[in-house]
């Protein structure tokens, strides 16, 4: 009997996620894409300066607080403090939550066209929420450089 991989364990967690409803589907690619957004704006804002985009946490751009767990919980941190830092009160962009919804968007239209794709990411060969996660650091990269 073979070891069991991390893949293997990733297949299973595909096949299962699967067997649930699509409106479980849709709330799970969501609550990811959002996550996905998230690290995009850090691409957005890092890149462009030559800063890692791993190392160090994120935090305020006005005030330099090193963001909390719940700090990082994107659309919904953005809603609950009313686009401001929960530490220094200074105002968030818009662009932040922008970019975020925007993403989950178009997972959702990449969803709605052909369901299948975006779920077999779990190691099938079909990369599409990768693709689309890739494009929009792309746009973001190009869009910095022509500033």
């Amino acid at each position: 009997m073979d070891n069991p991989s991390f893949l293997d364990g990733f297949t299973i967690m595909a096949q299962a996620f699967m067997l649930m409803p699509p409106p479980f589907h849709i709330a799970i690619i969501a609550m990811f894409a959002a996550l996905v957004g998230s690290f995009i704006n850090v691409c957005i804002w890092r890149i462009p300066r030559g800063e890692s985009i791993v190392w160090p946490r994120s935090r305020c751009t006005s005030c330099g607080h090193v963001l909390d767990a719940i700090d990082l919980l994107p659309i919904v941190t953005f809603i609950a403090t009313r686009g401001h830092c929960r530490h220094c009160r200074a105002p968030v962009s818009a662009r932040y939550v922008t970019v975020e919804i925007i993403n989950v968007s178009l997972w959702m239209v990449a969803y709605a066209w052909h369901p299948l794709p975006i779920l077999e990411v779990a190691g099938s060969g079909h990369n599409d929420a990768i693709g689309i996660a890739a494009l929009w650091v792309g746009l973001a990269a190009w869009q910095s450089r022509s500033r």
